[in-house]
């Protein structure tokens, strides 16, 4: 395996993660722009979540050259299985943090609305 094949992994390996880069990064940047416009704690989560999701899009691409750099070393397939399962849990684990972290955002921003709905209610009857 040469440098060009690996190069090649690496590149159809971003392109499969290319589209939700771009997805995220947009998301972030709207976050940003609402946080500027006077956003509070539900804008911070919604930038934190996004940001996480970028992370953990990212970190899948090494995932697919792990296996092909650990062949060459001649592990054995339950190492490389061991390994492999163990980067994409971790992984795994770094997104849902994001999406948890997004959901509690829309859930503040929610019932913050309900609320203020219910008190100017209140107030004009």
């Amino acid at each position: 395996m040469d440098a060009g094949d690996i190069l090649q992994m690496i590149f159809f390996g971003f392109l499969s993660y290319g589209i939700p880069v771009l997805f995220w990064i947009g998301t972030l940047i709207f976050g940003i722009v609402k946080l500027r416009r006077g956003g509070g704690k539900a804008e911070r989560f919604f930038i934190t979540g996004a940001a996480l999701n970028i992370l953990g899009t990212l970190l899948r691409i090494p995932i697919v050259y792990l296996p092909f750099r650990m062949s060459s070393r001649s592990s054995g397939i339950d190492t490389m299985r061991n390994i492999t399962f163990g980067v994409g849990l971790a992984v795994d684990i770094v997104s849902a943090a994001g999406v948890i972290c997004m959901i509690y955002a829309f859930w503040l921003k929610f019932k913050n609305k309900r609320v203020e709905q219910t008190v100017l209610a209140e107030s004009e009857s």
